[in-house]
């Protein structure tokens, strides 16, 4: 039962982890959005409800800056104040 459990976590955190933006550069990056190396395996998207999850390893790419969320998966980030219904 354990196995299935961490085998759901690891899939939610899979598909979720697709919110930051793929890029190599910060050049590659949008508006509001800052590269990293190394963030995190998931980010806030808003209106879906809020992951945690244990990240064993370095995401890169395009992240929201501070103060702002992603509007969608995959999408622009906008500021928290802009998003209905933040994560909890």
């Amino acid at each position: 039962m354990m196995k299935l459990i961490w085998l759901l976590i690891g899939c939610v955190v899979l598909i979720h982890s697709t919110s930051a933006r793929q890029a190599t550069s910060q050049a590659d990056c949008g508006m509001n959005e800052t590269y990293t190396d190394c963030g995190s395996c998931v980010e806030d998207i808003c209106g879906q409800p809020k992951i945690y999850a244990k990240c064993f390893a370095c995401t890169k790419g395009c992240f929201c800056n501070e103060d702002y969320i992603r509007g969608s998966r995959g999408g622009t980030c906008i500021p928290k104040c802009k998003c209905s219904k933040l994560p909890k």
